[in-house]
């Protein structure tokens, strides 16, 4: 447009090349000479700052809403127990408690029960059979401690050895089924 409309009036926009320069020095706040005594050429000045200014923006905000949004799935992915401060407090608590008596490191206790196979949790003769506890009376300070975390609970089991549900979920594979039959408009069968 620079060109169309200033090319044969004004050297800064002589050319493609030439208005593609000038507007790039626009763009870092460089005025053309005299652009204050054209109204043609103040309305374009302005309109382009204008135009420029609603690019950048959105480009940032399409960054920032990005970010936000990132952020927002990892939050709600993840689990905590309790309210960030009551965690930041029981981490530490825990901390200083293994250390005063004198519990193996979480890192190498989690390393050695991590390979443990088939298994919905850890009990006292597993934490025994680690080898890291010197003392029984430590395995037993251990669950203890940990004991009144709700979500350490043991999960139930059912007949077939699967991790019953908790109240408002259901099995992956239930899950499933049911969007499936959904989808297809008909009622799920139900196996007694």
């Amino acid at each position: 447009i620079g060109t169309w409309r200033f090319g044969d009036e004004l050297e800064e926009f002589a050319t493609f090349e030439k208005s593609m320069q000038t507007e790039f020095q626009l763009m870092f706040g460089e005025f053309i000479q005299g652009w204050g005594e054209d109204v043609e050429l103040q309305a374009f000045v302005v309109l382009y700052y204008l135009v420029m200014f609603m690019l950048v923006l959105n480009f940032l905000l399409a960054i920032i809403v990005e970010a936000y949004m990132g952020v927002r799935k990892e939050v709600e992915t993840l689990e905590v127990e309790q309210e960030f401060l009551t965690d930041l407090w029981d981490t530490f608590r825990a901390i200083i408690t293994a250390r005063v008596r004198g519990w193996p490191n979480t890192e190498d206790l989690g390393t050695i029960l991590g390979g443990a196979t088939a298994k919905f949790s850890v009990g006292y003769v597993e934490l025994q059979r680690t080898g890291m506890f010197d003392d029984p009376r430590k395995v037993g300070s251990f669950l203890r401690f940990y004991s009144r975390f709700d979500f350490l609970e043991p999960p139930e089991i059912d007949r077939n050895g699967r991790p019953v549900p908790k109240n408002g979920e259901e099995r992956s594979e239930e899950r499933v089924v049911r969007l499936m039959c959904e989808a297809l408009g008909v009622k799920p069968k139900r196996l007694a």
